[in-house]
């Protein structure tokens, strides 16, 4: 249906036309930059990750990557009551 409203009984000037099809192929470049800045940011963070990452959906890593982040907040947590205890 893009760009041919006629199969649907609806006419435009040709001039709103091609506005609409500017700001639909506009619309497309922007949202596929950004899926591609997530995914490069879902791949980044699976690099981080300990252990194999490969083949693992996006979730999972995301899922992954927050369990690591509370282990990491754990042994902080941890590290610093026993540098507090030592002084």
């Amino acid at each position: 249906m893009e760009g041919n409203h006629s199969q649907l009984g609806l006419s435009y000037p040709k001039e709103l036309s091609s506005g609409i099809e500017s700001r639909r192929t506009s619309h497309k470049v922007a949202e596929q930059a950004r899926r591609s800045r997530i995914n490069n940011a879902i791949d980044q963070l699976g690099a981080m990750l300990p252990g194999e990452t490969d083949g693992i959906s996006k979730a999972i890593t995301v899922e992954k990557a927050i369990e690591y982040i509370k282990t990491l907040e754990e042994q902080l947590a941890t590290a610093r009551a026993e540098l507090g205890t030592k002084k």
